[in-house]
């Protein structure tokens, strides 16, 4: 496989990585940043800084960018990203360089570090997932809190994915092996697999078509779930 482009910038490890806006444009998070990349220049484009939740963090310790992502619809030009028990909006096509103030901001909402995010495919709302098994779901029209599903994931709840042409579904997975998928106006579970009694390891992934895949050791276990078969 060849490289096509090497982007240095970063002076950690990058943390995550998305492709989205009005112009297909890769942002990346690492420590102290998220970076815009001009791909066919290889370098960077505009650099966000978590600086409001910086200074609300009490421990005095450098709080790590933990994921971004890329808004759709009416967000379409929106990056959030995590940080700490927090998270950021802001705006891609403001003209400023390096941006330090976002345009909202959700500080210290979590009990948990937050580590992953998603955005509802045809809405408003944002799902937030954090290192406490926790998901808080964010109205971005209001700019308030919309639901908290709390207590169903024992570990990290490590991804939260939107069903798209479903927006009132949304599928879960942590550490505690399992995968969960909710109703967001319920606030429950419609339905759970425990992928530790299939003595499996689980990973969970998306694709561009936002197809589910369950890879786990056992190829008897095996299964590939497809939005229209929850």
């Amino acid at each position: 496989m060849d490289v096509l482009s090497c982007l240095r910038g970063h002076k950690n490890d990058v943390n995550d990585l998305a492709f989205g806006g009005s112009h297909d444009t890769l942002v990346s998070a690492s420590d102290e940043s998220v970076r815009m990349w001009d791909l066919d220049k290889a370098r960077t484009s505009r650099c966000f800084l978590p600086t409001s939740a910086q200074d609300s963090h009490v421990d005095g310790d450098e709080l790590s960018v933990n994921c971004v992502t890329w808004g759709y619809g009416a967000f379409l030009d929106v990056v959030a990203f995590g940080v700490g028990r927090s998270f950021l909006l802001f705006d891609s096509r403001e003209p400023q360089l390096v941006s330090k103030c976002p345009k909202h901001s959700f500080i210290n909402e979590h009990t948990d570090e937050v580590n992953h995010l998603c955005f509802q495919f045809d809405g408003s709302l944002l799902a937030a997932a954090d290192d406490s098994g926790d998901i808080i779901l964010y109205d971005l029209r209001m700019m308030n809190i919309f639901k908290k599903l709390k207590r169903k994931h024992s570990n990290i709840c490590t991804k939260v994915l939107f069903r798209p042409g479903k927006p009132a579904d949304l599928i879960s997975g942590g550490l505690d092996g399992q995968l969960l998928h909710w109703n967001i106006n319920k606030g429950k579970p419609l339905n759970s697999y425990d992928m530790i009694e299939a003595e499996a390891t689980v990973s969970i992934g998306c694709q561009a078509s936002c197809t589910f895949f369950i890879s786990e050791q056992n190829a008897k276990y095996s299964r590939v779930f497809q939005p229209s078969r929850f």
